[in-house]
């Protein structure tokens, strides 16, 4: 039996998580792009990726566990208390954490294999996709 904690996950993002990645969003395309990503994140379906892939296709650094939010979500998982899903937006070949990056650095670094809940949209000639139960819709 393992003496890590495990981390516990909420069955849907927070309200505000749907906000933050709009803000993200917007830094990055036009502010509509950024809310059809926005309302597609809201309509898709929960999926799991890997910590170490999800932070792979980002290109991001990994935060230590040094860092004052990824310690914040480190103690969370020691609490037992629920850590909110991520979210994704794919396009051009690159996995933008829109929102959640603090908690992947934190899953990451308990234990890089394990799966993240997440809700992934992509971005294809301008029109938004989400993950369906089994297959892609167009979101909008």
């Amino acid at each position: 039996m393992s003496s890590r904690p495990e981390p516990i996950w909420k069955d849907v993002p927070d309200h505000h998580d749907f906000r933050a990645a709009w803000s993200y969003l917007s830094q990055h395309f036009t502010p509509l792009t950024a809310l059809n990503m926005h309302n597609a994140l809201t309509k898709g379906a929960m999926t799991t990726r890997p910590a170490k892939d999800i932070i792979r296709a980002s290109m991001l650094r990994v935060l230590p566990p040094s860092d004052p939010k990824v310690q914040h979500n480190l103690k969370k998982i020691a609490d037992g208390k629920k850590l909110s899903p991520v979210l994704l937006v794919v396009t051009d070949g690159k996995t933008f954490i829109a929102d959640g990056f603090h908690r992947c650095c934190a899953i990451y670094n308990l234990n890089y294999d394990d799966q993240v809940p997440c809700i992934m949209v992509w971005l294809r000639d301008d029109r938004t996709y989400v993950l369906g139960a089994d297959h892609y819709d167009p979101a909008l």
